[in-house]
């Protein structure tokens, strides 16, 4: 039987989850409108309607919160790359799919690529290098897809770091320029991303 100090106990969470969403979600726009540095606690703060200090009580500090908003967003990434290279057989279409995968989640989640493209330089100690082990992680992935083709002779065996560094510029590019009303374009763009991709490794 439920009493009522539960359900109190239940309303206070739902109402503090509620304030943390509001405290990321207006964190994000403000981040994403000014970037990072010129945003303060205080402005997130005023922006929500709750005193500052209040703030503390749902999160670390501004740089905890950059890195929950990108390190959720990184590892949402990888999960969807993976899963959608994971049916296919050949690199060629493993590459396909990671293009894809990676310009749809961008343009479904853009304020968080941006966010996540744009600030992750001011993360460091902990916060950096978890980051960066998020990203290595899908660099990881993208070589080895790249690899896998090279041993088939389907791709290019030379400069490998080089193309992957190259492929993830040309996405974050796509991704940042699909907004507004280019999204309902996005797979017309993502189509010709792949193209540009595929010529970059092709023998």
């Amino acid at each position: 039987m439920v009493s009522f100090s539960d359900v109190d106990v239940f309303v206070a969470i739902r109402q503090d989850q509620t304030t943390y969403s509001k405290i990321r979600s207006t964190a994000l726009d403000l981040f994403v409108k000014h970037g990072y540095e010129e945003v303060g606690l205080r402005q997130i703060a005023q922006a929500i309607g709750i005193q500052p200090g209040s703030l503390y009580n749902h999160i670390d500090g501004k740089e905890g919160l950059l890195f929950s908003l990108i390190f959720e967003y990184d590892v949402a990434l990888i999960g969807h790359l993976k899963k959608s290279v994971e049916p296919s057989t050949l690199p060629r279409d493993k590459l396909e799919q990671y293009v894809y995968t990676y310009i749809c989640y961008g343009v479904l989640n853009h304020d968080l690529h941006l966010l996540a493209s744009r600030e992750r330089m001011y993360l460091a100690g902990v916060y950096g290098e978890r980051i960066q082990s998020s990203k290595n992680a899908m660099s990881d992935l993208l070589d080895r897809i790249i690899d896998d083709g090279a041993a088939l002779g389907e791709f290019c065996s030379k400069e490998e770091l080089l193309a992957v560094i190259a492929i993830e510029s040309v996405l974050n590019g796509f991704v940042a320029s699909i907004s507004g009303d280019r999204q309902e374009h996005w797979e017309a763009l993502s189509k010709l991303a792949c193209g540009i991709v595929l010529k970059m490794v092709n023998k």
